[in-house]
């Protein structure tokens, strides 16, 4: 069966598979944490991903200017990008060699990049997917709304896809100078063998090091009284469905976050800037391309609805939920828009509204391409998050 995000892009489609699954509402579907929502909740969602990809998110393409020719020297040695030959070496080298932040982000592409001498060797039994924590892993006081929490592993799933020797798009493995399209943005998936595939903090560490590269070489310091920042800690979701009263929890793998100088300090203004979800690996590749998998694409959106629902800070006025899906060195952004309508009667018997989801391709960042998009991406959204 053809995964959900690709094959319902318009509400007809939706409508002529719903008469072919016959999908049940919530009402009628197990009380499940997001890591465990599947293809019927994106059904019982009535989720539509729009068929068009574009290198910028919707939300905030309006709000990109042209830096070209005005990039930090920081920046311009991002866009760069390593010495290949640079990847077998240690942290310590890389931070002497390409400074504090960039040496970090380098190190932690080594993990995907470098020679397996490097990476060493990663069990296999650490899974991707992740469990909510149970009831012996939480502490007795935890309280619905936001709490920082530490997530449960398990075994990898059967049908998982190694994604070693994938080929995607048109590109070799050494085709590292391209611009603009999917093809060029992802040329090659090298997953490693199940013996060495790298861990999902990997994968985190990555994104991590690569946004704070950005967030401290395009926002002065000394100029602004708001500054968005990249958020570590994962955040715990919880809420009740606004009309059958059920549960929905959700955590995510970090974020970037907002603050606001207010007096002699920096004080906490927006949490959900951008909500990260990091995978160690493809579950999903079709005719040689990535494709988010149900279960991935549900569990997002179980995060995107329950985030929406939450809102502590009321920073999600604009009714839209910014989530970054990272699997290990390729990046994509996805928008959620989630109004108030819809969130009044989506759990109802006969929902009528659709939660419309915008994406953009995968964009690698061991290659310039895919660099340049992930700048334009972040740059973008730092711009539209402080308007």
């Amino acid at each position: 069966m053809a995964p959900y995000f690709r094959l319902v892009t318009s509400e007809s489609i939706f409508e002529a598979r719903s008469l072919s699954e016959k999908p049940r509402p919530f009402s009628e579907l197990p009380s499940l944490a997001s890591s465990n929502w599947s293809r019927e909740h994106l059904f019982a969602a009535r989720i539509i991903r729009c068929e068009a990809q574009n290198n910028l998110l919707p939300l905030y393409s309006q709000s990109l200017t042209s830096m070209e020719g005005q990039y930090a020297p920081e920046i311009v040695k991002f866009l760069e990008g390593p010495n290949m030959e640079h990847m077998g070496q240690s942290e310590h080298f890389l931070v002497q060699r390409y400074g504090h932040s960039l040496g970090q982000a380098w190190a932690a592409l080594a993990a995907f990049k470098g020679p397996p001498s490097r990476r060493g060797v990663a069990s296999s039994a650490s899974g991707d997917n992740e469990a909510e924590p149970s009831s012996e892993t939480r502490s007795e006081g935890d309280s619905e709304g936001l709490s920082r929490v530490k997530r449960v592993r398990r075994g990898t799933p059967e049908g998982f896809v190694n994604s070693s020797l994938i080929q995607v798009g048109s590109s070799s493995p050494a085709d590292d100078h391209s611009h603009g399209t999917l093809e060029s943005s992802v040329g090659y998936v090298d997953g490693g063998s199940d013996g060495s595939m790298p861990l999902e903090e990997e994968t985190v560490r990555l994104v991590s090091c690569v946004f704070r590269h950005i967030l401290y070489s395009t926002q002065s310091p000394g100029s602004m009284p708001l500054v968005v920042e990249f958020r570590d800690a994962r955040m715990r979701y919880a809420a009740l469905m606004p009309l059958i009263h059920r549960k929905v929890v959700a955590i995510d793998d970090g974020g970037l976050c907002m603050r606001q100088q207010m007096g002699g300090s920096f004080v906490l203004t927006k949490n959900q800037v951008a909500v990260l979800e990091a995978k160690r690996r493809f579950q999903l590749v079709e005719d040689g391309r990535p494709v988010i998998s149900d279960e991935c694409f549900a569990q997002m959106a179980c995060e995107a609805i329950t985030a929406r629902l939450v809102d502590p800070l009321e920073e999600l006025w604009h009714e839209n939920v910014i989530i970054v899906n990272a699997t290990q060195n390729y990046v994509c952004f996805l928008q959620f828009e989630i109004t108030d309508a819809y969130l009044q009667q989506f759990d109802s018997e006969s929902p009528s509204l659709f939660l419309h989801v915008h994406s953009t391709p995968w964009f690698d960042l061991s290659s310039r391409g895919g660099r340049e998009h992930v700048l334009s991406n972040l740059c973008a959204l730092i711009r539209w998050a402080r308007t």
